[in-house]
């Protein structure tokens, strides 16, 4: 889901009227920081599969070059 730059202002602003909310606004930044950072992560263990893959394929193809 796209938000609008206006709704997630708004969405912010909510989270800022308390303390309770910054805490949760922490707490929601984190989650989502912590998640893309795994994402990440597995996405360059697959490449770095592929490579390898590749590399033995081309040992095997030409395995005096």
């Amino acid at each position: 889901m796209k938000l609008t730059h206006s709704q997630i202002s708004e969405i912010l602003s909510n989270y800022k009227s308390s303390s309770e909310g910054l805490v949760t606004l922490q707490s929601l930044i984190m989650n989502s920081l912590m998640y893309h950072e795994g994402e990440l992560n597995r996405t360059v263990i697959i490449w770095k599969r592929r490579l390898e893959e590749m590399r033995t394929i081309k040992k095997r193809l030409y395995p005096h070059g």
